[in-house]
């Protein structure tokens, strides 16, 4: 049966909405898999290493949902500046959930980057998976 989506006001045919769920969710599993693999030396534990990617993965990936689906009903430039706004929030919100992971598992350690360090690199890394999957989103519409 299928089911009405109210904020778009159209009806949702449930099959192809979870067909359309498992590329992203493959996707987004090759890209853990890949950052979990190269930055094995980065962290001192696996434990750290795996809740760092998923951290860092899991804001990519709601940084390319917000990036394509939210303020849709906007002006350009306020869409892009809301958007931007959302994608530096979604590092900073990354670097401070995986410094308290570290600080909770390991506790203060002065080999670490600092704060501000962290804060660049996570909030670049979101950043560049949104642009890398908007460019792929839009070169994917124009092959189809």
């Amino acid at each position: 049966m299928a089911a009405v989506d109210s904020h778009r006001m159209f009806v949702v045919n449930p099959v192809r909405s979870q067909r359309n769920l498992i590329v992203p969710i493959v996707v987004w599993g090759l890209v853990f898999a890949f950052w979990f693999f190269v930055s094995r030396n980065n962290h001192p534990t696996l434990l750290l290493n795996a809740l760092a990617t998923s951290v860092l993965v899991g804001c990519s990936a709601a940084g390319v949902l917000v990036w394509q689906q939210a303020f849709s009903r906007r002006s350009f430039v306020v869409r892009t500046a809301l958007r931007i706004l959302c994608v530096v929030a979604l590092g900073m919100m990354a670097a401070v959930i995986i410094r308290l992971f570290y600080d909770l598992l390991l506790g203060p350690d002065p080999r670490r980057f600092s704060f501000v360090s962290n804060l660049v690199m996570d909030i670049a890394f979101v950043a560049i998976h949104v642009l890398v999957a908007g460019v792929v989103a839009r070169v994917s519409k124009l092959w189809a």
